[in-house]
C-alpha cells in the first residue's frame, strides 16, 4: 500500500504536477478569507518593520541625547561643586571681613574716644594759653612802664654824673645786653659814622643799630631809624637788631611810634608820654 509520504516525495520530484495542482488550487485561494488574513498580516508586519525601524531610529537618538545630558549634567555638576567651593571661600572672606569690620568699628571708637579727650585737653589748654596771655600782656605792660619810670629816674640821676642822656642810655642799655647774653661781657655799645649817617647805639657782631632821643613829637625817628639801620645791613651783610630810646613824647605821638615799632620790630623805651 503506498503511503502519503510517498505520494508526496513523488510530486515534489514532478514539477510539472506542482504546476498543474497550483493552477487548479490558485483560483480557489484567491477567493480564500485566510489568504486575505494572510495577505493583512504580512501588510501589518510589514508596517511593524517600518514601526520598528523608526522606534529604533528613536532609541538611538534618545541614547545619544540621553549621553548629551549626562554629559550636561556631570558639567552641570562640576560648575555646581566649584559654585559650592566659591561660595564657601566668599563665605569664609565675609567672615574675615566682618571680624575686620568690628575690629575697625572697635577701633574708631577708642579713636574717636581719644579725640574727644584730646578735644578737652585741647580747650583746657587753649583756656591756659589765654590766661597766659593775659599775664603775659599784663607783665609786659608792667615791665615797659618799670622800664620808663627807670628810665626817668636814671635821667635825674645822670645829671649828677656829668653824663648826657645819650651816654647814659648807651651805658645803660650796653649792660643790659650784657645780663641777656646779647653782647660778650666787655663789649659796649659806640658811636659811629657809617657812609655820612651818625648811629648812636652800634656794635658790629651782633649788628645793633639803635637812636637815641630825649624828645620827638612825630615818628620821624622811626624812619630815621630804619634809614640808618639799612646802610649798616649793606656794608655788614646780615640783619640787624633795632633800638630806638625816647625820652618824652606826646601822646599821640607816642602811640603812633609804639605801632610803627611793633611793625618794624623795634625795641622801644618811652619814658614819659605828656
Amino acid at each position: 500500500m503506498v503511503t502519503v509520504e510517498e505520494i508526496v516525495r513523488e510530486i515534489v520530484k514532478r514539477r510539472e504536477i506542482l504546476e498543474e495542482i497550483a493552477k487548479a488550487v490558485y483560483p480557489i485561494l484567491e477567493k480564500s478569507e485566510i489568504l486575505k488574513e494572510l495577505k493583512a498580516l504580512r501588510e501589518q508586519f510589514n508596517k511593524m518593520l517600518e514601526n520598528q525601524t523608526e522606534i529604533r531610529d528613536t532609541l538611538v537618538k534618545l541614547s545619544q541625547e540621553q549621553v548629551a545630558l549626562r554629559d550636561d549634567f556631570n558639567r552641570m555638576s562640576q560648575e555646581q561643586t566649584r559654585l559650592r567651593e566659591e561660595m564657601m571661600a566668599l563665605r569664609e572672606d565675609f567672615n574675615k571681613l566682618s571680624q575686620e569690620q568690628a575690629r575697625l568699628r572697635e577701633d574708631f571708637n577708642r579713636m574717636s574716644q581719644e579725640q574727644t579727650r584730646l578735644r578737652e585737653d585741647f580747650n583746657k589748654m587753649l583756656e591756659e594759653i589765654r590766661k597766659l596771655w593775659v599775664v603775659h600782656r599784663e607783665l609786659r605792660t608792667e615791665v615797659e612802664r618799670l622800664r620808663s619810670d627807670i628810665l626817668v629816674g636814671f635821667d635825674s640821676v645822670r645829671r649828677f654824673a656829668g653824663l648826657t642822656f645819650e651816654e647814659f642810655v648807651r651805658e645803660m642799655l650796653s649792660g643790659r645786653l650784657q645780663l641777656m647774653g646779647v653782647l660778650p661781657r666787655g663789649v659796649k655799645l659806640r658811636k659811629v659814622i657809617i657812609d655820612g649817617e651818625e648811629i648812636n647805639l652800634f656794635n658790629d657782631d651782633p649788628l645793633i643799630v639803635g637812636e637815641v632821643t630825649s624828645y620827638t613829637d612825630s615818628v620821624d625817628e622811626v624812619d630815621k631809624l630804619i634809614r640808618k639801620a639799612r646802610i649798616a645791613e649793606k656794608k655788614y651783610g646780615r640783619k640787624a637788631s633795632l633800638y630806638l630810646i625816647i625820652l618824652t613824647a606826646p601822646k599821640d605821638v607816642a602811640k603812633e611810634i609804639k605801632r610803627r615799632a611793633a611793625e618794624e620790630n623795634i625795641e622801644l623805651i618811652i619814658g614819659r608820654e605828656v
